[in-house]
């Protein structure tokens, strides 16, 4: 109703003690914690710290922007006063009015300093923004855009569309505040204006090389949104940090140009890796690399070193292939540290830390990973980094079998996640609870392991859509679960659907449909279609050998399902000879996964037992439970062979209750409570 009310006084008195610094600790700012006098600046700080936890990480980027200026470290590095940080936020919420109070401050200012303001352009200076973006995406283009994109892509198309129309929305208006930091207030060099600008339309450029791809080859719709989800964020155009520390500042202006068309180039390359285009991006970042290096620049080159290595892992699958992409990430390292560039240091091992957690390399990735840990601390606050860290840390602990220390990272990765924009944090939430179910549920969490899958798939369908393919790993972790638990109608239609995903996006010989094929096959022979889970093993090994992965874990899955698949039918010689190649490959290959090498040794014990070959079932059965650890509910079926085999009554017991505890298999049940009726007494009892 207009009148002014004061909510809270807070502390309403002097502090006695001089020294002491009064107020509530969350909302004090750094300085005064560290016993420095309160300001002006550090009233700010409270005040956006507050704004900000109101707006939980919502409103325009211009807005947030200005808030996190605020809440600097450095309060000479915060908005001159509150009076300046109260003019910026009406600037972007009252738009109208903040053009109106400018033309009054002008009309005032201009007896004074002249026009100098108004000689560098029109009375518009900073006003192109919105032209130079709609030259990329307009109405024509969406038009053109639509009419090629598939039938099946039509949500997926209107998705990009509205991020696209939010992008020029942000582009225009960071143009506008990099030039009016130097043209209107005069608060920002002319250099530091034009990394700004060459920093902003690098991303333009991806957009434009985006929209082309998709033009040229329609199909590519499939992981499109992934793609422009790449450009949306524009925040590191506005870091003079990361500006700065890229080496622009070094640079002669004839450099700097030079750099700009290099960084141009590499933008529009890199939307191809994202597109899955990988052939023919491989082929344009080797040229840029070459022109990189020819620079001189050691900044762009270690940037180009980077991308070509990022393609260079898409597409290795050889042990050749594989060292060829270490020398390239050393390469990238050497030239990130010649540059004194941080932030292309921590992508740089956050690469390695993920090629070497996936080749089970895992000294390397601890070493990785401690570098990267070094250059976040060097970077200073960077939510999104740190989010990409924790999460590339809970994978490496959960590959490590540490679990405790994988679910702590997640956990740190969620607190983390408030501070990410709306559409970074929907993205990172979905792979946050994929990655923390696969920890709860090796622990043997099953009611909150599948309740992190749900989150997970509810945040990546909101995100992506629900025909989206990073929706593949969640739903076929779902449907591995539910086999487990005897729900093979829910298993089904998620393994189903999960294969559908891949497909779609990669084709149907893509390596992660035969791993779908190869849970598909389980299924089948869990419902008694043994011919059909045996074609389902057959076109999975058949896409590994076409990938040159017939020598890798993956195959080694696939003779592990043969071997289930082949029992079920009752052929025990076929069943044998499958899971003794697996087993036998095990020890030969990078990657593997302790929990998939244990059900091969399962396999192979319960084909021994029913081939009659006793002894040797119980080493194999002994290899599995060690595999498995000592807890969970995977290991279920092997400590049930195991007691059948040596009639161990406590074995029985000890594996009905964990059936019954977990609700697995009710036919595995089933059998296990009929095994006990057979098992002789325990003595004492």
């Amino acid at each position: 109703d207009g009148r002014v009310r004061v909510s809270d006084f807070g502390l309403a008195h002097d502090v006695d003690v001089a020294e002491a610094a009064a107020g509530t600790a969350h909302y004090m700012a750094p300085e005064v914690l560290a016993g420095k006098a309160a300001t002006a600046a550090a009233d700010q700080y409270a005040f956006c710290l507050v704004l900000r936890e109101a707006l939980s990480g919502e409103g325009p980027v211009a807005l947030r922007q200005i808030i996190e200026r605020g809440l600097e470290r450095d309060p000479s590095s915060r908005h001159p006063s509150m009076a300046a940080l109260v003019a910026e936020l009406e600037r972007v919420v009252r738009p109208k009015t903040a053009a109106w109070a400018a033309a009054a401050v002008a009309a005032v200012l201009v007896p004074v300093a002249g026009y100098a303001t108004f000689v560098r352009g029109s009375a518009q200076p900073c006003s192109a923004g919105p032209g130079l973006v709609a030259a990329v995406w307009n109405a024509e283009r969406k038009g053109a855009l639509k009419a090629v994109a598939p039938p099946a892509e039509a949500a997926t198309a209107a998705r990009v569309f509205d991020r696209l129309d939010t992008f020029a929305l942000r582009w225009a208006d960071a143009h506008q505040r990099a030039c009016e930091a130097t043209r209107v207030s005069g608060e920002q060099s002319e250099q530091l204006m034009d990394l700004k600008m060459a920093c902003l339309q690098q991303s333009l450029r991806g957009v434009d090389a985006t929209l082309a791809a998709l033009e040229q080859q329609p199909a590519a719709f499939a992981k499109s949104i992934e793609a422009v989800d790449e450009l949306l964020s524009l925040g590191r155009c506005s870091d003079p940090g990361f500006l700065t520390a890229a080496g622009g500042t070094k640079l002669t202006a004839e450099q700097r140009s030079r750099v700009a068309a290099l960084r141009e180039e590499g933008a529009a390359t890199r939307q191809l890796l994202v597109l899955g285009l990988y052939e023919k991006g491989r082929a344009a970042a080797e040229q840029g690399l070459t022109a990189a290096r020819a620079s001189g620049v050691k900044a762009v080159e270690g940037e180009a070193e980077l991308l070509a290595a990022e393609f260079a892992r898409k597409l290795r699958s050889t042990m050749e292939q594989g060292a060829d992409l270490d020398r390239r990430i050393e390469a990238a390292v050497l030239a990130g540290t010649e540059a004194q560039y941080p932030h292309l240091l921590a992508d740089v091992w956050l690469l390695k830390m993920r090629v070497c957690t996936d080749d089970a390399r895992f000294d390397e990735a601890d070493r990785a990973e401690a570098n990267l840990a070094a250059n976040l601390r060097a970077i200073g606050a960077d939510p999104s980094l740190q989010v990409r860290h924790e999460l590339a840390l809970g994978r490496l602990r959960f590959r490590q079998e540490k679990l405790d220390a994988a679910y702590a990272a997640y956990a740190a990765c969620e607190a983390q996640l408030g501070a990410l924009p709306a559409d970074e944090r929907r993205l990172a939430a979905g792979q946050l609870y994929g990655g923390l179910a696969l920890v709860q549920l090796v622990r043997g969490d099953l009611e909150p392991g599948m309740q992190s899958l749900r989150q997970a798939i509810t945040h990546t369908e909101e995100h992506f859509g629900p025909e989206s393919h990073r929706l593949g790993d969640l739903l076929h972790n779902l449907a591995e679960v539910e086999l487990a638990r005897g729900q093979l109608e829910q298993a089904t239609a998620h393994v189903n659907r999960a294969g559908a995903v891949w497909a779609r996006a990669f084709g149907d010989d893509y390596p992660r449909v035969g791993v779908n094929l190869n849970l598909t096959a389980l299924i089948l022979a869990a419902a008694g279609r043994g011919d059909d889970a045996l074609a389902a093993v057959e076109r999975a090994k058949a896409i590994f050998t076409k990938h040159r992965l017939d020598k890798q874990f993956l195959f080694m899955r696939s003779l592990c399902a043969e071997g289930d698949v082949r029992l079920a039918r009752g052929e025990v010689d076929e069943a044998l000879t499958a899971l003794r190649a697996a087993v036998e490959l095990a020890p030969k290959v990078a990657g593997k996964y302790p929990q998939d090498e244990a059900a091969c040794w399962r396999g192979l014990g319960e084909a021994l037992v029913a081939g009659g070959q006793g002894a040797e079932a119980r080493d194999a059965l002994k290899r599995s439970l060690a595999l498995y650890g000592s807890t969970g509910p995977w290991r279920a079926r092997s400590v049930l062979a195991l007691a059948q085999l040596d009639r161990d009554r406590a074995g029985l017991e000890d594996v009905v209750a964990t059936l019954e505890r977990y609700g697995l298999d009710p036919k595995l049940h089933a059998r296990a409570k009929a095994a006990l009726g057979d098992a002789a007494p325990r003595l004492g009892r």
